[in-house]
């Protein structure tokens, strides 16, 4: 059932409202490559690197590993754990939910201290370190120069996100902000539909999904769904995701939600994605995750 009126625009502009912060515990910053230094005696807890499910999380070592060495806390959440001379891959189960941080210890070969190395596994639903580096010796010139390249490169992409930021903020909201931002255009209006009735929902969702409607403008897309809170505890949405047909992350612009939500109560979420028209094709994954790790997953989400 296509909604054309005024309110279905203004549905897509009130999701360029971001999440508000919260003093909540929040899950550890989850960033693609990791470099971890090993150094004898070091003291604190161990190293925490982000996994997720289905997703390979490699770790590369500058010595050679101990045959045999390797102890894999509940080995049986994993889908596969591959074993080199310097690198061991993890991939967790799909699907899979963890109460608890697991461990991951490794030994050398050479008997040079420190002789062992664990790290703490944290399962993250939308998000994983895909390459981890340890090192336990000096770096060399070339790998200061290497991590040196990339910091750079990040701090490059983070001040390119706050002039995004900071444009978007200075610009007009509402109706006025989708015309003169071009996601409103006599070629491409914004078109909408419910999709209550096509989405499917994952097994162990935190929330319940009630109904929901899909937006598409410009360049982008947007879904506001209804949530219904079953469990005990309260929930606030942290982040999304939104998988297309390919498998690949279309990058979400903002999340959006109405209210905290209480065990027992309902509430609207709406996530905007940057998406062309051939991004907006085909059945999509949207995945959201609370402050406290929990996750909802919706499939099979179409835009109009």
């Amino acid at each position: 059932m296509p909604l054309t009126s005024v309110a279905a625009l203004l549905g897509l502009a009130l999701s360029t409202t971001p999440v508000e912060a919260s003093a909540s515990p929040r899950p550890p910053e989850c960033s693609p490559i990791q470099s971890i230094e090993l150094t004898p005696g070091r003291a604190g807890p161990p190293p925490t690197v982000c996994v997720s499910p289905g997703q390979p999380t490699n770790f590369h070592f500058d010595a050679q590993l101990r045959e045999g060495g390797l102890v894999l806390e509940e080995r049986e959440r994993f889908e596969d754990v591959g074993e080199g001379k310097r690198s061991v891959t993890l991939y967790p189960a799909r699907g899979g939910t963890w109460g608890k941080p697991l461990s991951l210890e490794v030994c050398f070969a050479d008997g040079a201290a420190p002789a062992c190395a664990t790290f703490r596994l944290v399962l993250h639903p939308g998000r994983a370190t895909h390459e981890v580096r340890v090192m336990r010796t000096t770096r060399t010139a070339e790998e200061l120069q290497r991590e040196k390249e990339e910091m750079e490169a990040r701090l490059r992409q983070l001040e390119e996100e706050l002039v995004r930021t900071r444009a978007a903020c200075a610009a007009p909201s509402g109706m006025t902000g989708l015309v003169t931002q071009g996601h409103v255009t006599p070629e491409q209006p914004v078109t909408a539909k419910w999709v209550y009735e096509l989405v499917t929902q994952g097994e162990g969702n935190a929330l319940a999904f009630r109904q929901g409607s899909t937006y598409r403008g410009a360049g982008r897309v947007a879904i506001m769904a209804t949530l219904m809170n079953p469990g005990p505890l309260a929930w606030k949405t942290e982040g999304a995701v939104l998988s297309a047909p390919s498998g690949a992350k279309l990058r979400v612009l903002s999340v959006w939600q109405e209210a905290p939500l209480s065990p027992g109560a309902s509430t609207r979420v709406v996530v905007e994605v940057e998406a062309t028209a051939q991004e907006a094709l085909g059945p999509h994954t949207l995945m959201l995750w609370g402050e406290d790790g929990r996750a909802l997953q919706l499939g099979n989400v179409t835009f109009p």
